[in-house]
């Protein structure tokens, strides 16, 4: 509790706040995260015995674009269609409209949530990631700049067939465990998706479909129209994959742009509050963020929240104007967090 009265407090007192966001902001969403305790599973994925950071590659969608973008139309669909922002965006976001110098928010999740929060504007934003509301072209050209980013096209994602996945623990199935590899047949582990070879010994799975029929569950189908660009090539989201060098970041570097004149426009001597939520060690962008941020102000309190990587490194531990918020949901953490500032 003492933690939370002094980050209620910081907060309260700021003049500016930024929010720093990272996938355990979406958890109460309904959004998995990729490792950890709330990690979410694709069932295709499982099957392929592949991570969510293995199919976040581009090379994916040149060499099996029919099973990239059933990886990425679920992920489109879950977090631009089937989630909302939580009421923890919204709380931050009416703390932040009210600070002298108002609010800005810095995320690495793809989901467009914060664009979808009230009081937080457009130019308020940087998805340092990308963001799964925007694509580009897949073959990326040198110089190219937003006008080869456009808005994504839900309609054409909803458009895309993807079977549904009806394999049941212990049933009988039939895969490919290579792209020309024969089809042979398989018992559905446990959990509904690990494929099991005759000696019940998982095996990693090209293709899958249940016994009598010809529909390959790990893909959408043969006759579903793959996203194009206006000029009729292959599109892809306009997201920072792993290991990728064609994502055009035109789009956000616009954003930081605008972050950096948001800055320069605050007085050196601003009380600014640094609010990280559900930011991980895996993929550390938002958390080496916060930390250059803290070290960039001269009157600054960085408030750290997360369930469990909530620790500081060690020339940040004994800083009193570093505080760690552990052991709590994001939503549940700024709730907290607005009931102590209602009361200090």
């Amino acid at each position: 509790m003492q933690q939370l009265q002094r980050a209620a407090r910081a907060i309260k007192e700021s003049d500016a706040l930024v929010i720093l966001s990272g996938a355990g902001m979406g958890v109460d969403a309904g959004l998995g995260t990729f490792r950890g305790r709330n990690a979410g599973a694709w069932e295709p994925m499982v099957a392929m015995r592949k991570r969510h950071e293995q199919l976040s590659d581009p090379d994916w969608l040149r060499l099996d674009p029919r099973f990239a973008w059933a990886f990425w139309r679920t992920r489109h669909l879950t977090y631009t269609q089937n989630t909302a922002p939580h009421e923890g965006y919204k709380i931050l976001a009416d703390i932040g409209s009210m600070k002298r110098y108002g609010v800005f928010s810095i995320t690495s999740n793809i989901d467009g949530h914060w664009a979808r929060t009230p009081g937080v504007s457009e130019d308020s934003i940087l998805e340092v990631h990308g963001a799964l509301t925007h694509w580009q072209p897949l073959s990326w050209q040198w110089g190219a700049g937003e006008e080869e980013i456009w808005q994504a096209d839900s309609h054409v994602v909803q458009q895309m067939e993807m079977p549904e996945w009806v394999l049941q623990p212990g049933e009988i199935a039939e895969a490919t465990l290579s792209k020309s590899g024969p089809w042979e047949r398989v018992t559905v582990g446990d959990n509904g998706a690990t494929m099991l070879d005759s000696k019940g010994k998982p095996v990693r799975i090209h293709s899958v479909r249940k016994m009598g029929t010809d529909v390959d569950l790990m893909r959408v189908t043969e006759s579903s129209t793959l996203p194009l660009c206006p000029d009729g090539r292959p599109a892809r989201p306009n997201v920072l994959m792993f290991g990728d060098s064609e994502w055009n970041s035109a789009r956000t570097d616009a954003q930081s742009q605008n972050f950096r004149l948001w800055v320069e426009a605050i007085p050196s001597d601003t009380r600014v509050a640094l609010v990280e939520v559900g930011a991980g060690k895996a993929v550390p962008t938002i958390r080496r963020q916060s930390e250059m941020l803290w070290g960039h102000f001269d009157n600054c309190s960085l408030i750290r929240i997360n369930l469990d990587d909530f620790d500081f490194p060690h020339d940040l531990l004994h800083v009193d104007s570093c505080i760690s918020v552990g052991g709590k949901g994001a939503l549940d953490a700024i709730q907290e967090l607005k009931q102590q500032m209602e009361a200090v």
